[in-house]
């Protein structure tokens, strides 16, 4: 028997930490307004407005130019004449907001060893905790702390960070051949010329720009494939934060169609095998509507790579890895095994759901999912 005790550390939901967020108004027709309103302005006056802006937000934000620039690029279409960069950034600023990630909701965390150890006591071990944060209209993200456990067992959690950081989608992300060859459900002579012209490595644009040519050259229909592509591309993607951020700043927020309203529950496990020290985590990705199980692999907390387990048997919540590879393959616990063997894919693999078998212990029974 392990004794437990009860440490007074609290972990608490803290409304004041917000990101920078994109304020779209859903019509276009509405942008043209705030837009016109910023283009009518002298020159001097936008460079008051937009240095009151900074004055009132930089303290608990990371680089804000380059937040209001991503925004203001999302808008270059409607702006009809080139404008000075004090403009620029005063546009995206007024297409910015600020979301509480932890307005409604802090919990279920995880712990892993932290990928440095160095600087320790004998006996240390520093760790890091991810947590389920939930905000405005219930979006749940993922929040990182860090802290120290002694060689005593007393846990210390290092300073939290205020100024939190979204992590950046690769713009020039290559993929594999392969592993969009095994996921592809379309069939037909469209798909199998598709794949036939498709490099080993490829960008998303490349893949579109292929079956564009492939349409235009052989009047084939390809919407079905376009569309299942264009998902494929939007969620299958890597992250990167700014290496200077901390770790405690750094949130892993919904980046996908599929996971709009939520990337719940993640589960971090350490793994050490020929790769080297890696980490996985499994987490449900929410659309308002529907739910699937995604992965999330890392070396350092830093670079993500972020894609869906894929099969009948990847159908539920709260999958968890099991923290150890058994006869060389990954094994996960689902909450309930839906009892049709398939093929779940990974970053890095495939997950191989045609070994599904029960764990009994004592009066308990869970069911293994085990991959290839």
């Amino acid at each position: 028997m392990i004794p437990v005790h009860r440490t007074d550390l609290r972990l608490k939901a803290d409304a004041r930490k917000v990101l920078l967020r994109f304020l779209d108004f859903g019509n276009p027709a509405r942008f043209e307004p705030v837009i016109r309103c910023v283009l009518d302005l002298e020159e001097g006056e936008a460079d008051v407005r937009y240095q009151a802006i900074c004055r009132d937000f930089e303290h608990r934000h990371f680089d804000l130019e380059s937040v209001f620039m991503e925004h203001f690029e999302r808008l270059s279409g409607y702006v009809p004449l080139p404008v000075s960069r004090t403009k620029e950034l005063l546009i995206g600023a007024y297409f910015t907001h600020e979301y509480s990630i932890q307005s409604a909701a802090l919990f279920n965390p995880s712990i892993v060893p932290h990928p440095d150890q160095t600087g320790l006591r004998p006996g240390e071990l520093r760790f890091i905790l991810s947590l389920r944060a939930t905000g405005e209209g219930h979006i749940s993200s993922i929040a990182f702390l860090t802290g120290i456990v002694g060689a005593n067992l007393d846990i210390h959690l290092d300073a939290d960070a205020m100024k939190l950081v979204r992590g950046k989608r690769s713009a020039h992300q290559l993929f594999q051949k392969g592993g969009l060859a095994r996921k592809l459900p379309v069939q037909g002579e469209g798909a199998a010329l598709f794949l036939q012209q498709l490099p080993e490595e490829f960008t998303a644009g490349e893949a579109l720009k292929e079956v564009n040519a492939l349409e235009s050259g052989h009047g084939l229909d390809l919407s079905a494939l376009t569309d299942y592509l264009r998902d494929y591309f939007d969620t299958h993607y890597d992250l990167e934060f700014p290496k200077d951020s901390p770790i405690e700043s750094r949130i892993l927020f919904p980046a996908s169609r599929a996971e709009s309203n939520g990337m719940e529950d993640a589960r971090f496990v350490q793994f050490a095998d020929e790769k080297g020290k890696y980490f996985l985590g499994t987490y449900t990705a929410y659309n308002g509507r529907a739910i699937c199980p995604h992965l999330i692999e890392t070396n350092d907390f830093q670079y993500f790579k972020v894609r869906p387990l894929g099969g009948k048997a990847a159908s539920d919540k709260g999958m968890a890895l099991f923290p150890e590879k058994i006869n060389g393959r990954y094994a996960i616990f689902p909450d309930r095994l839906c009892g049709q063997p398939d093929v779940a894919g990974c970053a890095g693999g495939v997950f191989g759901t045609k070994n599904a078998g029960i764990c009994e212990n004592g009066r308990t029974a869970r069911r293994m999912v085990f991959g290839e």
